[in-house]
């Protein structure tokens, strides 16, 4: 899969079966090399998948099952996840005549567990359980980016104090790590520091970002799910803010993510990158031997006599200003905050 066919894809079964393949993908040099997340970000892929049909979970056991596995992605609680999987069990058996609510459970289930015999079975299985909802394959966009390159990251630089080495002078004749860039006292340095334009600013939006999400009771309608009509108190609708499920869904905040991107770009983030289609060439080859040229389709147009700019917008900047919706476990969001 390449990274434009992973953009236009709704095809989930297939998005995910390239997300899970261990193997190396072929060469080319008009293809970005995939990086392949790690369960972590599996577990949040199959809790943002989740997530897209929160209101018509079958309970709030389940919600809050949902809630503990992204938790568990953070900081692993085997108690915490035994008690669940508990309740999760009791849950599939309630349901067991319920299609509809024992597929939504057992995925469920599965978000929980996340590995099957070593091997991260979860996605592909909370993905069939859930198959013809809508949102799911802009879930899987929003959490996991295989196709990042280095050159969207900000590059690291040598810590000022120790000039990369790690260590700042002697003690009792031996070296002592550095104060600024060590892990922990009496630990050798790392030799590197924060980019420039991580500043506090930054720092505390890409924190509020998680933080201010509605994930708790709905304030518009007091965790009940209807609100009443204004003109006629006996008729209730279904609350719009969380879909009538009584709480919100997870989602982050777009306005925030926006606003975190321009305090990024104020500080010094790339607005752009090196089109990876043709090498920031402007050009591509095509043909049996090469050696026909055309203008490149990543950052011009190929059906103009014109080459291209060379350059495309920074995909970390271009998802968070993104319309979303996002979740946690947004790839950008967790490259900003040092979680991925």
């Amino acid at each position: 899969m390449t990274e434009q066919q992973w953009r236009d894809s709704t095809d989930t079964s297939a998005m995910l079966r390239f997300l899970t393949a261990r193997g190396q993908q072929p060469a080319g040099s008009n293809v970005r090399s995939a990086r392949h997340p790690s369960d972590r970000k599996l577990r949040l892929a199959c809790c943002a998948m989740l997530r897209t049909v929160w209101a018509s979970l079958p309970d709030q056991q389940c919600r809050s099952a949902v809630r503990a596995a992204e938790q568990l992605a953070d900081q692993w609680d085997r108690r915490l996840w035994s008690l669940h999987v508990t309740a999760m069990n009791a849950r599939l058996h309630a349901y067991a005549n319920n299609g509809r609510d024992f597929h939504r459970t057992a995925a469920v289930m599965h978000a929980l567990t996340n590995r099957d015999d070593g091997v991260p079975q979860a996605p592909g299985q909370v993905e069939l359980s859930l198959r013809g909802s809508p949102g799911l394959a802009d879930a899987l966009r929003d959490v996991a980016n295989p196709f990042l390159t280095s050159a969207s990251l900000p590059p690291e630089q040598d810590c000022q104090t120790c000039h990369g080495s790690g260590t700042f002078g002697t003690l009792g004749g031996l070296s002592k790590g550095c104060y600024r860039c060590s892990p922990g006292p009496n630990k050798r340095g790392t030799g590197k520091e924060p980019c420039p334009w991580m500043n506090d600013t930054t720092r505390r939006l890409a924190r509020s970002a998680y933080s201010d999400r509605l994930d708790g009771q709905c304030p518009e309608c007091s965790g009940d799910g209807t609100i009443g009509d204004p003109y006629d108190r006996g008729v209730r609708s279904r609350c719009d803010r969380c879909g009538g499920a009584g709480s919100g869904d997870g989602r982050l905040d777009d306005s925030t993510l926006a606003v975190l991107a321009d305090a990024l770009e104020d500080a010094g983030w790339p607005i752009d990158e090196a089109c990876p289609a043709c090498n920031g060439k402007g050009m591509v080859r095509y043909g049996d031997g090469g050696f026909s040229e055309r203008p490149c389709w990543g950052c011009g147009d190929s059906y103009s006599q014109h080459p291209g700019t060379g350059r495309v917008p920074n995909p970390v900047l271009a998802q968070l200003r993104s319309p979303g919706p996002h979740w946690l476990g947004c790839w950008a969001l967790d490259l900003v905050t040092g979680r991925a």
